[in-house]
Parts: C-alpha cells; sequence; structure tokens
C-alpha cells in the first residue's frame, strides 16, 4: 500500500450506468502516504450528487505531486487551487 500510495497522487472512482456501456465519474480522491502515521491517507476532492445531478468539491490539495506541479508552472498550480476553491464555496456545481 505504501508503494501505490507513493506512486500514485489521484484516485478516480466510476460508477457502472444502467447502459452497461457507460460509466460516470464518480468522484476523485487525493491519495498520499503519511511518514508519520504509517498509513494511506485519501481526501476526496470531488463527488458526484446523483439525486441532484451535481458535483461538490473539496478545496485541500497537498501532498508530493501537487508539490512538483507547483514547480512545474506555479501560476497554473494557483489558478487551479484557486477554482477548486471557488467551487468548494459554491458547494454544488451542475
Amino acid at each position: 500500500m505504501k508503494r501505490v500510495a507513493e506512486s500514485f497522487d489521484f484516485l478516480f472512482h466510476f460508477i457502472q450506468l444502467k447502459d452497461k456501456s457507460q460509466k460516470r465519474l464518480n468522484s476523485i480522491y487525493q491519495m498520499n502516504y503519511d511518514q508519520i502515521r504509517q498509513r494511506v491517507v485519501y481526501n476526496r476532492i470531488l463527488k458526484y450528487l446523483p439525486g441532484k445531478d451535481s458535483w461538490t468539491f473539496s478545496p485541500l490539495l497537498e501532498n508530493q505531486g501537487t508539490e512538483l506541479a507547483a514547480l512545474e508552472d506555479l501560476k497554473v498550480y494557483r489558478e487551479f487551487k484557486g477554482k477548486l476553491k471557488e467551487l468548494s464555496d459554491n458547494e454544488e456545481v451542475k
């Protein structure tokens, strides 16, 4: 689990629709390995609400992968993080 958590930054969870040829993105999780507690940590940053046909967002993004993204293009990283914050403040987005 440690090796997997250190290798992946995000997990995309899809659900099967009635039409078996289609899937829907259900949620996105940020995955990180907590070196101090020696455990895998998941942070859901996006969740689909099927009853409302909308999305909820979390502005939290922190791990080695996001640090690398900030190093590659700090401006784009800040814009992305700001957009997540804006979306999370709206609670739901259709």
